[in-house]
């Protein structure tokens, strides 16, 4: 046996009955969406009004809260000041039951419905509730939803025509009469991104940048530049990943090689290039900051597996 409540949103004139099985709640946007589909109009607000002085004015002893979905016309018609008739809808999650118990269309009494089809009292259905961890995903397989913390990355704002009607921007309608605009706006969060990026690409040692948006594609660490070998290798390799416009960057510093690596770990650049002493061979290490890879590749080798690495790296699908 299923509960099926009832919450009442009002839009004047409109008055909208909806439906809901009582595990979930309905998601206004939904509605917004539907009932702009509906009339073919454009909406710029859905009011949920609450106010029970404005509700009594015009919904005359009407069980609020106890109303079931067999509410008839007539009591609608004799009792509403706002619209005669109203737009029932149904969701998904309740539209094919036909034992529940709902509103009684009484104060403070509910009905157990044995044999009810919202189909043949004229409810749409449609999807307007909130989604909730666990849901199938679709009717033709058994994949759920999953629930995860986000980062809100972008925005948009509907500004209705507050502005318009200040800067007096108009456009002619089709009837050729001029009309204030309905203007919106969006927004990208640059250091969000960044921001989100680094929360879902890290490990205990660091950020472990996509190479997409990464600042840097490439790291080159030298051990020792006291050492003239690994000096001119590193100012070799370096001028060699420029010239092929490769976004190098070059650890210069003087400081003791643990330090550089626990750095390069830290700020996360996807590749480092490792010059120690095998660069007497002509050989350096190339690893792979996301899963720790090492190869040990000759110089001359060096660029061409690079781009091969990094081009796999920038066609992986996360």
């Amino acid at each position: 046996m299923f509960f099926v409540t009832h919450l009442k949103r009002l839009v004047r004139p409109n008055g909208i009955s909806v439906f809901v099985s009582d595990i979930y709640e309905a998601r206004t946007l939904s509605l917004f969406n539907l009932i702009n589909k509906l009339h073919s109009s454009s909406l710029i607000k859905l009011q949920k009004i609450e106010d029970k002085t404005t509700i009594g004015k015009n919904l005359v002893n009407f069980p609020l809260g106890f109303i079931g979905p067999d509410l008839d016309n007539k009591t609608i018609k004799a009792n509403s000041n706002w619209d005669k008739k109203w737009t029932r809808i149904v969701d998904h999650s309740a539209s094919s039951l036909t034992k529940f118990i709902s509103g009684g269309n009484k104060v403070d009494f509910h009905k157990v419905f044995q044999e009810f089809s919202f189909t043949s009292k004229d409810y749409l259905i449609g999807d307007i509730r909130n989604a909730k961890k666990g849901d199938k995903i679709s009717i033709y397989d058994d994949e759920e939803l999953k629930e995860k913390k986000g980062i809100e990355i972008g925005h948009i704002f509907q500004l209705g025509q507050k502005y318009s009607e200040k800067l007096n921007a108009k456009f002619s309608d089709k009837d050729g009469q001029l009309k204030n605009l309905w203007m919106g706006c969006y927004g990208i969060g640059v250091t969000r991104i960044a921001q989100a990026a680094i929360e879902q690409n890290h490990d205990q040692k660091g950020i472990c940048w996509p190479i997409q948006i990464s600042p840097f594609e490439v790291i080159i660490i030298p051990t020792n530049l006291k050492d003239p070998i690994q000096s001119d290798l590193t100012e070799q390799i370096y001028n060699n990943f420029l010239i092929n416009k490769i976004d190098v960057l070059l650890d210069d510093r003087n400081d003791r090689a643990g330090v550089k690596f626990k750095d390069a770990e830290l700020i996360g650049i996807p590749f480092q290039i490792i010059i120690g002493r095998d660069s007497i061979n002509k050989e350096v290490e190339l690893l792979c900051r996301t899963n720790n890879t090492k190869l040990k590749i000759s110089t001359d080798k060096l660029l061409e597996t690079f781009i091969s690495e990094s081009e796999i790296m920038y066609n992986k699908k996360s």
